[in-house]
């Protein structure tokens, strides 16, 4: 075997199509990204993964502010992660349902489950700034490290 640099074009290419004809003979269920198996996503799995990543950044988040600001600022910052998180809570429903679907119910339900995700974003804000009486700035900054991790996570799933 040659190392990469030694290697032809035309030896590479046929070592690349062997590989991936050694792949299309894998039993299970795999999809082909390159030459690497990925296995399927459970979206259970998904789901609870991504909350757990917003909740774990948003009490990093809120251990800067106290960090370097106060205790005040830390709160505010964990109300702002904990209005992204419990705003995306109510989409887990439709991810733990067992029930099969047909697409256009989905789809309606997607929408319907969205449109309730900004009434309760509203609402958890509300509650933040008028009873909590959270700071402003940690409240927004912990709310975008929140969304954050939920876009990223979307991209890369």
């Amino acid at each position: 075997m040659h190392t990469p640099t030694q290697m032809s074009f035309k030896e590479f290419w046929k070592e690349l199509n062997r590989a991936k004809n050694q792949q299309l003979n894998l039993k299970h269920n795999s999809v082909i990204f390159s030459i690497m198996p990925i296995e399927p996503l459970n979206a259970k799995t998904t789901a609870i993964g991504i909350l757990s990543a917003q909740l774990v950044l948003g009490l990093v988040t809120a251990a800067m502010f106290w960090f370097f600001l106060s205790f005040e600022s830390a709160k505010s910052s964990i109300a702002g992660s904990m209005v992204a998180v419990f705003s995306s809570v109510h989409l887990l429903k439709l991810v733990f349902q067992s029930a099969p679907q047909t697409p256009k119910k989905i789809a309606n339900t997607l929408y319907i489950m969205e449109a309730l995700k900004f009434l309760i974003t509203g609402v958890l804000f509300g509650v933040a700034v008028i009873l909590l009486k959270a700071m402003f700035f940690p409240l927004i900054i912990g709310y975008i490290v929140a969304v954050f991790v939920y876009w990223l996570s979307l991209l890369v799933v």
